[in-house]
């Protein structure tokens, strides 16, 4: 199918993304680390072809990129995950694009990756940035900024090793 697309479309389209998109999921599912660098590629791959296609502020953009840095959170590159994201906000041509679904989505992930990787101080200010957008969004009755909240406030009451592993668990939870 990906070789179909790329015969058919232009290298930097929405349908190459898209087939490169599933190709990097097909890949990333079977979990086994020899297929590691496959899914990777065309993560990437995907992510390029949407970007030029599309832009960086298109949600089907933001949805591979979220995708692509799950996928490297759990492959163990979490660094390149972070950096990936944070890259995201900076392309951005919009500044209104900062304060919707796909940013909290992203700050979301960057938190958790601070968490796991035990900046508690930075993953607090980013999911605090998260549950501002989502309160705006959603309400703060919502069950998405609600789960959120909890986390910050369980992590502001506990002092500081019990923080980590705490959060972690209510992480894993979601």
């Amino acid at each position: 199918a990906h070789s179909v697309s790329l015969a058919l479309y232009q290298k930097f389209s929405p349908e190459v993304g898209s087939s490169a998109l599933f190709l990097g999921k097909a890949y990333a599912a079977t979990a086994e680390e020899k297929h590691y660098e496959a899914a990777e590629r065309y993560f990437n791959e995907s992510l390029v072809a949407y970007k030029e296609a599309l832009g960086m502020d298109h949600p089907q953009t933001i949805s591979a990129l979220k995708v692509f840095s799950k996928w490297l959170g759990l492959a163990g590159k979490r660094k390149q995950a972070y950096e990936l994201l944070q890259e995201s906000f900076k392309a951005q041509q919009n500044p209104c694009n900062y304060f919707n679904k796909q940013a909290a989505e992203r700050l979301y992930i960057m938190g958790c990756i601070c968490l796991a990787e035990e900046k508690i101080s930075e993953a607090y200010q980013l999911l605090s940035k998260c549950v501002q957008i989502q309160t705006a969004l959603y309400g703060s009755q919502h069950k998405k900024t609600k789960k959120i909240q909890e986390l910050l406030d369980m992590m502001n009451r506990l002092p500081g090793e019990q923080k980590l592993t705490k959060c972690l668990k209510q992480d894993k939870k979601q």
